[in-house]
């Protein structure tokens, strides 16, 4: 069994946060991406209670057969757990599964750095004309060397056709996606002497000037694995369904994290 985190609070009583800190995943399966619950979230886009939001994301990856192939998904929904006069809806859930193969130097130095080659899809799970999804191969570079780690993804997109209508729903759902996500993300992250961590994302389209900037705050609760979350994101492309929308969001909450 893989332990998803070190170690336990010393006192006698856990706390919720972390009795999840200490959840045990089966051999070959970690976690991938921050996995985090937000309960509060705010947008600039928000007219009132029922557009504060419920943000979370689950991730997880396995490698296939201790060989170089992982597989992973992730998934990320918003839920306005306030608006009851809309019985309690979830606006969005994206989807989000990929499959890459890892080169690692091995025996070459240095061994801190890594290059994957995938093959992602995204979509939202609605039909037309809600609907949104895309595919994407990708090169992914890498680091982890002491307090630093962070990575440079390039990707392309796989052509989808013409653009979908509610007649023809098997053709392109989003034309001009790119416009908006790039062709490229970078993130760094940094921890420091306590454990806490700070780590950013960005993209940029340089074709039409549209962007995303992401900062993630995390100070471990005590209890293994399991950290206090703070996350900002201003841009374009917080998720499919908003992707033409520039907006800023803040939220808190907790998370757990490799």
């Amino acid at each position: 069994m893989q332990t998803a985190a070190a170690s336990e609070n010393d006192g006698g009583a856990s706390s919720a946060a972390d009795d999840l800190a200490t959840i045990q995943l089966p051999e070959g399966l970690s976690l991938y991406r921050a996995n985090y619950a937000l309960p509060i979230t705010w947008s600039d886009d928000a007219a009132g209670s029922e557009d504060v939001e419920f943000k979370y994301q689950l991730s997880f990856r396995y490698q296939v057969a201790r060989t170089p192939v992982y597989v992973a998904y992730t998934q990320t929904a918003y839920f306005r757990w306030l608006d009851d006069e809309n019985s309690r809806p979830f606006r969005e859930t994206n989807y989000n599964p990929e499959i890459w193969y890892r080169f690692r130097p091995g025996r070459l130095r240095p061994d801190w750095l890594a290059l994957d080659i995938g093959f992602e899809h995204e979509s939202n799970g609605e039909e037309q004309p809600a609907s949104r999804s895309w595919d994407r191969t990708y090169v992914r570079a890498w680091f982890d060397q002491d307090r630093w780690s962070g990575s440079l993804k390039v990707w392309s997109r796989v052509p989808d056709g013409e653009p979908s209508t509610p007649e023809d729903p098997d053709g392109d759902d989003n034309p001009g996606i790119v416009d908006y996500y790039g062709h490229h993300e970078l993130r760094l992250e940094y921890t420091f002497d306590d454990g806490q961590r700070l780590s950013a994302m960005s993209r940029y389209s340089f074709s039409d000037h549209h962007g995303a900037l992401r900062l993630d705050y995390a100070w471990p609760t005590g209890g293994g694995s399991g950290y206090w979350y703070a996350q900002l994101f201003s841009g374009y492309g917080e998720s499919l369904e908003t992707f033409r929308d520039k907006r800023t969001r803040i939220g808190i909450g907790f998370a757990l994290l490799n």
